[in-house]
């Protein structure tokens, strides 16, 4: 992970968070298939079990915001 994004995830301003979703979504759709599945699928971290928990949450999310401009526009 990208020290920035880390240092995103510690951080409590609101604008410079926006900025790292933005940029954590970047790296995870840069990966590979199998750095994907290694990282996502790792049972013995609780951060890897948190970052694929985050991912879907997030996609589920971009999904809804679709819709929901879809729907609007």
């Amino acid at each position: 992970m990208p020290e920035e994004v880390q240092e995103c995830a510690n951080s409590y301003d609101y604008d410079f968070l926006v900025d790292c979703v933005a940029q954590l979504s970047a790296e995870i759709e840069g990966l590979d298939s199998d750095t994907f599945e290694k990282i996502m699928n790792n049972k013995e971290s609780n951060e890897a079990r948190e970052l694929a928990y985050w991912w879907e949450m997030h996609q589920a999310a971009n999904s809804l915001g679709e819709k929901i401009v879809k729907t609007c526009l």
